[in-house]
């Protein structure tokens, strides 16, 4: 994975054009690709959680990578290298993961400054809960395909 700040290289773009219009192989490329990036942002908010917390927080940053590929825009007017904008929708993702858990209970806390960064309702759509109950749903399926046992455990 080169720096997030880096101009992005032609075979990535490829990889998440290839991805975005459904090639499963090009999104198991890049999941590859940025498994350092998706891991260090979990670590990052993971040192209070149980091991089911974290197996779920790993699973939100599944989502937020798989959301980041969909929806990045791989034109050359794009301001915005793709690990940047990978990090940043995982980093949204995951303190909204928190939040929420916070709210049903939990005892996960932030810090006022990742609290700041969550825009106010983001859980209240139920076509985005389905949209990404679907998505979950594709993204296991996904790694269950491009992890191996040792993974998987």
């Amino acid at each position: 994975m080169s720096s997030l700040y880096e101009q992005d290289s032609a075979e990535t773009l490829e990889l998440i054009r290839q991805a975005q219009n459904g090639n499963q192989d090009a999104f198991a490329a890049l999941y590859h690709r940025y498994e350092p990036l998706i891991a260090s942002q979990c670590r990052r908010f993971a040192q209070t959680l149980s091991h089911t917390d974290l197996e779920d927080l790993i699973s939100e940053a599944g989502l937020a990578f798989l959301n980041a590929v969909r929806n990045f825009r791989t034109g050359e007017d794009s301001r915005v290298t793709f690990g940047r904008y990978a990090q940043i929708c995982i980093q949204k993702r995951l303190i909204s993961y928190l939040r929420h858990q916070r709210k049903q209970g939990g005892i996960v806390q932030l810090d006022a400054d990742e609290m700041a960064e969550l825009p106010a309702g983001e859980d209240s759509d139920p076509a985005s809960r389905i949209l990404e109950q679907e998505q979950y749903a594709i993204l296991h399926q996904l790694m269950e395909q491009v992890l191996s046992n040792r993974e998987k455990e």
